[in-house]
């Protein structure tokens, strides 16, 4: 908005000049007068009195004048009175919208606040995750202001697939995005503009149809989850091992503080354990938990082999109770 104000100046003091200076030179008349010309000119109140141009080159000056401040006019109209300046304005009026703390950065944005936006933001808060919530629907926002949660940082009410709606919940300070939608379109349209304007940001993307996977990741998300195929896997697996899919619920979520859970641990730059194998780690002895996996080049390598080395950047995966969990995170980045 500040570059759309600054350029409608900078037409508009052009266009000034060009009057001032065009009726100064071929009508004779002095620079404040010439200046007075053109200003009752452009705002099309006319001349005062029965003062009007004699020259032919002054009626051109006039005319023009004419259109370029009829064309600034419009401009300014539509870039900022009738774009993100009014919807702002309406947002303050009608109460559209929480506001964002300023200087807010390391942030989650989430877009959407349906069924799933809902559980989205309640596992953030349950990991103490701070979160911004773009939703369209104002009567949403409201019920998830009435929450209290702790870490929700403030919501916008706007489509997130504009750029300034984004800009406006700090896109570029974020650390993550999340996109609810089942529309995928809209969904790979904010996935690009995103990475635009934050090239570190990691996106994860929900789709809807499996033809959707492949685009998503080619706009730039980081990760792709497909409801649909999820859903039905979990739910032939849940009829065949109704155990097995029973413990993964358990640990997936952070809200189940008493189950088991899963979580990473990033190896951080000159680490002791770089170099180190995983069996020497004696993660479960040490920490009680289990270490069950590494993240490396976007692959997963569950149930490593003891031989295997831990590479800086790895992520490993592990598996306990909160406690242990916690335990793991100091043991690996001490």
């Amino acid at each position: 908005m500040a570059s759309d104000i600054k350029r409608s100046l900078l037409i508009l003091s052009a266009v000034l000049l060009y009057g001032t200076a065009g009726f100064t030179f071929f009508e004779g008349i002095s620079p404040l007068k010439a200046f007075f010309w053109t200003v009752m000119t452009i705002s099309t109140v006319g001349y005062y009195g029965d003062v009007s141009p004699v020259t032919n080159e002054g009626f051109f000056i006039a005319a023009t004048s004419v259109i370029g401040g009829l064309g600034t006019l419009l401009y300014i109209l539509q870039n900022v009175f009738a774009g993100p300046a009014l919807e702002m304005k309406l947002k303050e009026v009608f109460g559209m919208g929480v506001e964002i703390k300023k200087g807010i950065s390391g942030h989650t944005i989430v877009c959407g606040y349906g069924v799933i936006g809902e559980r989205v933001v309640e596992e953030l808060e349950a990991v103490k995750k701070d979160f911004v919530v773009i939703e369209r629907a104002p009567e949403r926002i409201k019920v998830l202001e009435s929450r209290g949660f702790k870490f929700f940082k403030g919501a916008i009410q706007g489509d997130a697939s504009h750029e300034d709606v984004l800009r406006e919940a700090y896109i570029e300070k974020a650390k993550n995005l999340i996109l609810t939608s089942k529309d995928d379109a809209n969904n790979l349209f904010i996935t690009l503009t995103a990475k635009n304007l934050n090239r570190g940001l990691r996106v994860v993307a929900s789709a809807s149809e499996s033809g959707a996977i492949k685009k998503l990741y080619f706009a730039g998300a980081d990760m792709v989850i497909s409801s649909p195929e999820i859903g039905g896997m979990l739910l032939a697996n849940a009829s065949i091992r109704p155990s097995v899919v029973l413990f993964l619920q358990d640990a997936m979520t952070a809200l189940d503080v008493g189950g088991v859970e899963i979580d990473t641990v990033k190896i951080p730059r000159k680490s002791q354990f770089i170099g180190k194998s995983v069996g020497a780690c004696d993660c479960k002895a040490l920490t009680g938990a289990l270490f069950v996996g590494i993240y490396r080049d976007n692959e997963v390598i569950p149930n490593p082999p003891n031989d295997m080395a831990i590479e800086e950047g790895d992520e490993i995966i592990v598996l306990g109770k909160k406690e242990e969990i916690e335990a793991a995170k100091k043991f690996f980045t001490r």
